[in-house]
């Protein structure tokens, strides 16, 4: 832009000079039209830039680490060929507070369409959001660019790559007196109360026969174990940090740790409830996750809250809303260790989740188990957590 303002600057200087030296027809013909034509090119580009309509077209999902091919279709309803539009696109990780500027060229005949495909990629998960940050209108000859906004925005979520913890969950006496009511659609994994008697499986445990029964009937029979209808599991996502500087990879690393537990509890058939602080808001969300569907909902929720340098943790946030209503079982996930961490679980057993890239050692006490990985050697180093 700038360059053919001043290129046509000099042409006008150098018609004026021509005239007022010659000053012949010819020469005051080349000097109106040196102002007219583009004084023309510049009005019809305004013109057009009334009408102009931007589209974005992202995928709702992506794995990290893959690129996706998306596309801005730009519309042009007006009789006016447009020889530029800048369309600058921004990309915004609302888990890391990341953002990113793509800027696109286009060029579009008169009530037609142009399009534009460019690549949508992330290091890091979380959700996306791309929007279409400006739009620059230019006149057939560049010289002046003609701004107009434009409501054109799409989600992406950048799916964390999971993994499978082997996950030992214990009943704890607590819990044991508490759990009077059991799923009557679901087996679980509370031994002490029969869910159903069957025939045995190959796969099945050699603790769940019934030995009694295999006797009397001289086949192998195996007894299902009961699901307590309890709060009896949380996973809490931190999201309070103690420095603006955290790395990105370790706020990664994090949700990819969440979304794990959560995925494998549901694979073994275990409901809990997860529950992550929003800094900005001083809100604390608690969802039931009770099947896969549940956890898939929720992921967006969770992959789009953002993390924020803070003094006080989440968990007074949660703790207003949950009040005295306990869980026996806390996974807490954070990448600082809070003092108020056990009030969490009250009389239950709470396991914190530490991923910092400093090396922290890990240790246990009567509530409360810690485990410290970095983001090179979470997946070794929570290979097996005991809840």
């Amino acid at each position: 832009m700038r360059k053919s303002l001043i290129f046509w600057a000099l042409w006008l200087f150098g018609a004026f000079l021509l005239y007022f030296f010659v000053g012949t027809k010819p020469t005051l013909v080349l000097l109106i039209l040196s102002v007219s034509v583009p004084a023309l090119g510049i009005l019809l580009g305004f013109l057009a830039a009334r009408k102009i309509e931007v589209f974005l077209e992202v995928p709702p999902n992506i794995q990290k680490g893959l690129a996706a091919t998306c596309r801005i279709r730009l519309k042009n309803p007006s009789p006016i060929p447009l020889s530029r539009v800048l369309i600058n696109i921004k990309f915004h990780n609302q888990l890391i507070d990341d953002d990113h500027i793509l800027p696109v060229n286009l060029s579009v005949m008169p009530k037609s369409e142009a399009y534009a495909a460019f690549h949508l990629a992330s290091r890091y998960c979380g959700q996306v959001v791309s929007s279409v940050e400006g739009v620059g209108v230019f006149d057939l000859f560049g010289i002046f660019p003609f701004p107009k906004t434009v409501a054109a925005e799409g989600k992406t979520l950048i799916l964390p790559e999971t993994f499978v913890p082997e996950i030992n969950l214990t009943a704890t006496s607590a819990l044991l007196e508490d759990s009077d009511a059991y799923s009557p659609y679901q087996k679980g994994w509370d031994v002490t109360e029969t869910f159903q008697i069957r025939d045995y499986v190959e796969g099945d445990s050699p603790k769940q026969i019934h030995w009694k029964l295999t006797q009397k009937y001289d086949q192998l029979i195996v007894r299902d174990p009961s699901l307590p209808l309890v709060r009896s599991l949380l996973i809490f996502w931190e999201r309070t940090v103690p420095s603006a500087q955290t790395a990105p990879k370790v706020l990664d690393t994090l949700a990819e740790v969440a979304v794990s537990l959560s995925q494998t509890l549901m694979e073994n058939d275990i409901p809990h409830h997860i529950a992550w602080n929003h800094p900005l808001t001083g809100q604390c969300f608690v969802y039931q996750i009770e099947d896969e569907n549940a956890l898939y909902e929720n992921i967006s929720r969770m992959l789009a809250a953002p993390y924020q340098k803070g003094a006080v943790s989440g968990i007074d946030s949660y703790l207003k809303i949950m009040g005295d209503q306990e869980f026996q079982h806390v996974a807490y996930l954070s990448s600082y260790l809070p003092p108020e961490v056990m009030n969490l679980s009250g009389s239950g057993k709470t396991v914190a989740l530490i991923c910092s890239e400093e090396e922290i050692a890990a240790g246990e006490s009567e509530n409360l188990s810690l485990y410290a990985f970095t983001p090179e050697d979470y997946r070794e180093a929570i290979f097996s957590i005991d809840l």
